[in-house]
């Protein structure tokens, strides 16, 4: 999530848990039984699809981030960088993955800041 640091420091963290789990609540919506979602940090959330190519996990990232733009929370839309990842054989080390996601998602983060 992008702002939640100033979302809490301006509003309070009632606000920024508004974020959290209004952001929670879309993943779930969007993902539903085709994955499994969980909050890996204090603002990242990792969402795991098996079968899935990497071009329908973009899409899939690309309509929670659309959703979450249209969520006001306090004045300010909720903002997501993203990135994505695919796992291509069962002999990849899920860490690997994980980081190439995460480097994926702090280009993104940088570019709109």
């Amino acid at each position: 999530m992008n702002g939640l640091k100033r979302m809490n420091d301006t509003y309070g963290h009632k606000y920024g848990d508004e974020m959290l789990k209004a952001a929670a609540d879309h993943i779930a919506d969007i993902v539903g039984d085709r994955g499994v979602a969980t909050r890996f940090g204090g603002d990242e959330f990792v969402i795991v699809l098996p079968n899935t190519t990497l071009e329908e996990g973009k899409r899939i990232c690309e309509t929670f981030a659309s959703v979450c733009r249209e969520t006001i929370i306090r004045e300010e839309a909720v903002s997501v960088s993203i990135g994505a990842s695919v796992m291509l054989n069962h002999y990849d080390d899920f860490y690997d993955i994980l980081t190439l996601a995460e480097k994926e998602m702090y280009k993104v983060k940088h570019r709109s800041q």
